[in-house]
């Protein structure tokens, strides 16, 4: 059976359970929620403004936005875990890491330039800002996606979500489109992929083949973050050394999704770093 150290906030075994649940699993409230679309959109500056998080205005009101899918790079290094996350992704040091971040936050800002409209069902998305945050799915006054966009320049990172999306499109099939732009993105070397030498090529495909221990389970070899599925930067819970869980799948090159049985009996799934597990 596994053992739950505590949770982000050190609260009690149960109420760390009971929120993994409630992460993992959106209640019937939040999943009865409906898409709506922004229209005419523009960007507010600000200097919180990123390449996958935003100021917006709309119809005079101030919101602020994160795209669903993808995960810009930090544009600076307060966030060092983040950051060196992001750097082991791309294959590149963390301070070529921040440059890119910088350069995703120039693209989104001239790629919306001209407004934008936005999908949205008002999910939390967290952040730093005493503002709440939502998620949403962008498109510039052209119509192009601005998570595409992203990733068929090598300015982002794909991050999976299990929902359905506008116009009846599965996320698995929105995720595959993001990893055949990426590929693309690769072969044409931009962005992140422009500098990648034989030696970080070599490390990447080793990275994103096959993970030999999928449906294994497995004993945790040390304390080890867990993140909900819906956002990675979203920290469930922790892990115990020893702890024992079971590998269903590689969502990217670096997180692994886990299934964790609890000393009670529940089954809660989430997803981890694969270099905590030393795979």
């Amino acid at each position: 059976m596994t053992r739950i150290l505590t949770g982000w906030r050190r609260r009690s075994r149960a109420w760390v359970i009971v929120l993994g649940l409630a992460l993992l699993s959106p209640g019937a409230a939040e999943a009865a929620k409906k898409w709506r679309v922004m229209e005419e959109c523009t960007l507010i500056e600000n200097p919180a403004n990123d390449g996958d998080s935003f100021h917006v205005r709309w119809k005079k009101r101030h919101y602020i936005f994160r795209l669903y899918f993808v995960d810009t790079p930090e544009s600076e290094s307060s966030l060092a875990d983040r950051v060196k996350e992001q750097a082991e992704y791309f294959g590149i040091d963390e301070a070529s890491t921040i440059q890119l971040g910088k350069q995703a936050a120039k693209f989104t800002e001239k790629f919306l330039a001209d407004g934008f409209s936005i999908h949205t069902r008002r999910e939390n998305a967290l952040g730093r800002s005493e503002r709440q945050r939502f998620y949403g799915i962008v498109k510039n006054a052209a119509g192009e996606d601005l998570a595409e966009a992203l990733i068929a320049n090598g300015l982002a990172r794909i991050f999976g979500v299990d929902m359905d999306i506008p116009d009846d499109v599965r996320s698995t099939t929105f995720v595959n489109r993001l990893k055949g732009l990426e590929l693309q993105a690769k072969k044409q070397r931009l962005g992140a992929w422009a500098t990648q030498t034989d030696r970080v090529e070599q490390r990447m495909a080793a990275l994103a083949a096959p993970v030999a221990v999928v449906g294994q389970t497995l004993a945790v070899p040390q304390t080890v973050a867990v993140y909900t599925l819906e956002d990675a930067s979203r920290q469930l819970g922790f892990l115990q050394r020893g702890a024992e869980i079971k590998v269903l799948e590689a969502l990217t090159p670096v997180m692994l999704k886990i299934q964790i049985t609890t000393g009670d009996g529940r089954v809660i799934e989430g997803q981890c770093r694969r270099s905590d597990l030393g795979i």
